[in-house]
């Protein structure tokens, strides 16, 4: 790996190698084992040490807008998604992902202990949504979808 040889101290890696990027590593911390991805390698001596600080972007940005017991579902199964389900689980959430793959969004919950839905699902929940008054968790659902969805 060229990182090695470049006079590099640390690499920030982005989608789509941050799960690909593990296999040229030489230790990983819990926290990525968990997530199965990382978003930042150092070398550490004459190791590559992988970190995932994606875990720690969305825990902080979330904190504020959440409680203990709050439903939050995530979008997205890939390293981000990951990360941010592990984010909201660690503060206590009800954490659902959502992912196109509901075989790759299944062995990831599993592992990690949160539930998990296809794509349809997603839909029959903003179906739902716009049915009822909306809670705080609804609010920030939609804000989300806000964001991800082209403007008109």
């Amino acid at each position: 790996m060229r990182f090695k040889n470049e006079g590099f101290d640390g690499l920030n890696v982005t989608t789509p190698y941050k799960e690909d990027i593990l296999k040229y590593t030489d230790k990983r911390d819990h926290l990525t084992d968990t997530i199965g991805a990382s978003n930042l390698i150092l070398k550490e001596d004459n190791l590559i040490a992988a970190y995932n600080t994606d875990f720690f972007g969305v825990k902080m940005s979330i904190g504020n807008y959440i409680c203990k017991g709050d439903k939050v579902v995530v979008l997205g199964c890939g390293g981000a998604g990951r990360a941010a389900a592990i984010a909201a689980k660690a503060e206590g959430c009800r954490v659902t992902i959502v992912n196109r793959s509901e075989s790759k969004a299944r062995i990831f919950s599993e592992s990690a202990g949160i539930n998990y839905k296809n794509i349809e699902h997603l839909h029959n929940e903003i179906k739902y949504i716009a049915h009822f008054s909306l809670t705080r968790y609804q609010y920030l659902l939609m804000f989300w979808i806000k964001l991800i969805l082209p403007e008109k």
